[in-house]
């Protein structure tokens, strides 16, 4: 598991859990390629239907969602 330190005193946290979701693959790669630096990419997503499944199944701390996903 990937973690941060937050102090120099040496206390760390888990990273941050992105699902990322988007039915254009061009766009979902290039998500994953910029943050995936920083951020843990616990999954990713390309059908509406399949979105709370994938949802339920890796549990991730952030969605970043494409508002016009289609179905």
């Amino acid at each position: 598991m990937r973690t941060w330190e937050l102090s120099p005193g040496g206390m760390t946290v888990p990273a941050t859990r992105l699902l990322l979701v988007d039915d254009n693959p061009g766009t979902l790669e290039m998500l994953v390629d910029l943050l995936q630096r920083d951020f843990v990419i616990a999954g990713t997503c390309s059908r509406g239907a399949a979105v709370l499944a994938e949802f339920a199944e890796v549990n991730p701390d952030i969605t970043l969602l494409d508002v016009s996903l289609a179905t």
